[in-house]
C-alpha cells in the first residue's frame, strides 16, 4: 500500500510539473516545443482527470485545467524556482551567497544536505593558507577544531594560530573542585588545563 501510495504521489506531482512547464513554454521563445508538449500531453493522457457529482472520471484538456487553476500564471515555475533558493540559504547556508543556481553542485546545490556543512577534506582546510596566515573559521562551524588535524595541517604549511590549537571553547566545563580558605601565608592557586601545558594562576 505504501508502494502504491508513493508512486500515485509522485505521479501527481509529474502531472503537475508538465502543466507547469507548458505554462512557462507559453512565453518563452519555444513555441513549436510548447505545441508539441501541448498536443503529447492532452494525447497521451497524463492529466489528471475530472470527476462528476457521480464520481465517474472524465478526461479532462489542458484548457479545462487552466480554467481550474486561474491562479497559475506563466512565470509560476520560475517564481518557486526562485524561492526554494532563499528558503534553502536559510537552513544551509551555501559557500557562495548571492550566487543563485539551479545547475550548482556540493554546497551550492539545491539537493544539499547537512552533511555538506563540514569540509569534505578537513586536512587540506586546515592546510591552506593566505598570506602565510590559516584560513578564518566558516560559519557553520558549531564545534571544536579537531587537534589532530589541525596538527597534521600545521606540519604540511607550517605555523598556525593559538585559537585553532587551544580554543576557548576548551575552557567552557570548568568547574570549582575545592576551596581552601584562611591561609596562613602568601600562597599561589595553580590550575592546570587538560593537556599540562597551560595553568591559570591566581593570587
Amino acid at each position: 500500500m505504501s508502494s502504491e501510495a508513493g508512486t500515485s504521489k509522485g505521479n501527481e506531482i509529474f502531472t503537475e510539473l508538465y502543466f507547469l512547464i507548458q505554462k512557462c513554454l507559453s512565453v518563452s521563445p519555444l513555441k513549436e516545443t510548447h505545441q508539441m508538449l501541448v498536443k503529447e500531453l492532452e494525447s497521451s493522457n497524463i492529466l489528471p482527470n475530472r470527476l462528476d457529482w457521480k464520481g465517474n472520471e472524465h478526461r479532462r484538456n489542458l484548457a479545462e485545467l487552466e480554467k481550474h487553476y486561474p491562479h497559475i500564471g506563466p512565470d509560476y515555475l520560475l517564481k518557486i524556482c526562485s524561492r526554494l533558493g532563499c528558503i534553502l540559504d536559510r537552513e544551509l547556508p551555501p559557500s557562495i551567497k548571492r550566487a543563485p543556481s539551479l545547475l550548482g553542485a556540493g554546497r551550492q546545490s539545491l539537493l544539499r544536505r547537512t552533511d555538506h556543512k563540514r569540509c569534505n577534506n578537513a586536512q587540506l582546510y586546515y592546510a591552506a593558507r593566505i598570506h602565510g596566515k590559516p584560513l578564518l573559521d566558516p560559519p557553520f562551524l558549531k564545534s571544536t577544531h579537531n587537534i589532530v588535524n589541525v596538527c597534521i595541517g600545521r606540519q604540511m604549511s607550517g605555523p598556525t594560530t593559538r585559537h585553532l590549537v587551544v580554543g576557548s571553547s576548551r575552557y567552557a566545563n570548568l568547574q570549582l573542585q575545592r576551596r581552601t580558605l584562611g591561609h596562613l601565608s602568601a600562597v599561589y592557586c595553580l590550575l592546570f588545563d587538560r593537556t599540562g601545558r597551560f595553568i591559570v594562576t591566581v593570587w
